[in-house]
């Protein structure tokens, strides 16, 4: 028997990670015999969150988290005890970051605070509440289709909705939406730094010095002051003096035969996205750069 609390309003949480016979062994000892057994669970899918009481389905809205709703769901099983006045219960859950979570003396979750005063309310009229966490219900007659149960409860009719949800859960949300928005703009845009960069993660920046990180990025964007210089003094655009070509960030760095010595002494691969890709060295670059005196005029 493992103690999470070191307050008076301590439950008893047993962890349970043996093997399935002694689970249910345990499970179904005399010890249990005069408890009433309540499951909890929490399933999350596309349409929402919803959880698992007993078998009271409870639909919380889409932007709640699972740790969120299975606090929930053992909140509402202590407060269903205290309804129903019963002197023991036995909670049985798979949610060791919930019950991990009773640790906290001063708890910030606004859930974790709902339960707190159902387990004191319990604690004060004499009600034993015990915990026993089973990861994901190995072997306990009935629990495996819980977790299918919770599932099912987001798209069911009989399931009660719920319109509750901490600030925390709903900042989450909403970034992801955020995200998820950016991330399907940016792939169907047509902008040059898509064709290096197909994706919205995060660029990490080089060791080299701003000079040179500047030039990489102004590669990257294809707007270079070499390229596009001609377009405030109102002349013509560069032509490049080997190929008798317009001069462009794809033509010096991995076209243009004037340059083909150089691009192999550092390796300068032929296709521009590796070029200047994240996972392509920088230091190649910026030294190819260096070597072919075209650096400091980006």
């Amino acid at each position: 028997m493992l103690q999470l609390l070191l307050s008076e309003y301590s439950p008893d949480i047993i962890c349970l990670q043996e093997t399935n016979l002694k689970t249910n062994q345990l499970y179904n000892s005399k010890h249990f015999n005069c408890f009433r057994k309540d499951r909890t669970d929490a399933g999350r899918a596309s349409g929402g969150v919803a959880i698992l009481v007993n078998n009271l389905l409870f639909r919380l809205p889409p932007a709640c988290s699972t740790f969120s709703a299975e606090l929930y769901a053992i909140y509402r099983a202590v407060k269903l005890l205290n309804e129903l006045t019963l002197t023991k219960a036995l909670i049985i859950t798979d949610s060791l970051s919930s019950l991990n979570s009773l640790k906290h003396i001063f708890p910030k979750h606004p859930f974790e605070k709902l339960l707190k005063y159902q387990l004191s309310q319990a604690h004060e009229h004499g009600r034993s509440v015990q915990f026993v966490w089973v990861p994901s219900h190995v072997g306990i007659t009935g629990n495996e289709e819980a977790d299918r149960t919770a599932r099912e409860a987001i798209l069911s009719d009989f399931s009660e909705p719920i319109d509750k949800c901490v600030s925390s859960d709903l900042k989450t949300y909403f970034k992801n939406k955020v995200l998820c928005l950016w991330r399907n703009k940016w792939s169907q845009s047509n902008s040059k730094l898509n064709k290096i960069k197909n994706n919205v993660s995060q660029w990490f920046p080089s060791s080299r010095n701003r000079r040179e990180q500047i030039a990489v990025a102004r590669l990257r964007l294809g707007h270079t002051r070499l390229k596009h210089s001609y377009l405030f003094t109102k002349s013509n655009p560069p032509i490049c003096d080997q190929c008798n070509v317009r001069l462009t960030v794809e033509h010096f760095l991995i076209i243009c035969s004037k340059y083909d010595q150089e691009r192999q002494r550092y390796k300068i691969p032929n296709a521009l996205p590796q070029a200047l890709g994240q996972n392509y060295s920088c230091d190649n670059i910026v030294n190819y750069l260096k070597s072919i005196n075209i650096l400091y005029n980006l």
